[in-house]
């Protein structure tokens, strides 16, 4: 697990350095949980030239909660749709 600093996205494409700033940003302004950082092939050193960027960001029990139905896509999820069982197996993980 690697934390994000500015010099993590730079040789990435425009695309992730502006998520990668979205995300610093979102940790500035209090809107996200203080603990961000990079996993997946990026994190293990194993990452190829056309290889994503794995952002996490760990959240206490209420900001969870609080992403989950009012700042993401699955608060707002159809009753019997993927989004549905997605957000159900976020809430019953912690993922």
């Amino acid at each position: 697990m690697e934390v994000i600093r500015a010099q993590d996205s730079r040789s990435s494409s425009p695309q992730v350095r502006g998520r990668c700033r979205r995300a610093a940003d979102c940790r500035r302004g209090g809107e996200l949980g203080g603990d961000i950082f990079v996993h997946g092939s990026r994190a293990a050193g194993t990452a190829r030239v056309d290889s994503d960027i794995d952002i996490g960001i760990r959240l206490g029990a209420a900001e969870f909660d609080d992403f989950l139905m009012n700042q993401s896509r699955l608060g707002k999820a159809n009753p019997g749709s993927a989004a549905e069982r997605t957000l159900t197996y976020a809430q019953e993980n912690g993922l």
